[in-house]
């Protein structure tokens, strides 16, 4: 796939940071560790663009627009 409908298939999920947020917790699972990025790792190797992580942003609706990619360490609860 070309870059333009990877960036549309991606739009078509409509999964925002949030509602996979909410959805770890959901499903039973536990943030060990997560990063957000301002510039994904990805980006640098494609376009030459320096990563750029962002260490604390805790404003939900920032998230949406400021982030362009974060990762997560998950584990499973116990207890499910």
């Amino acid at each position: 796939k070309d870059s333009i409908s990877k960036l549309k298939e991606i739009q078509n999920s409509r999964m925002t940071i949030n509602y996979f947020t909410d959805l770890i917790f959901e499903l039973g699972f536990e943030i060990l560790n997560s990063e957000k990025y301002l510039v994904r790792p990805s980006h640098e190797i494609r376009y030459g663009l320096k990563m750029r992580r962002i260490k604390k942003l805790d404003i939900s609706i920032l998230n949406e627009f400021l982030i362009s990619g974060c990762t997560y360490l998950l584990r499973a609860n116990a207890s499910d």
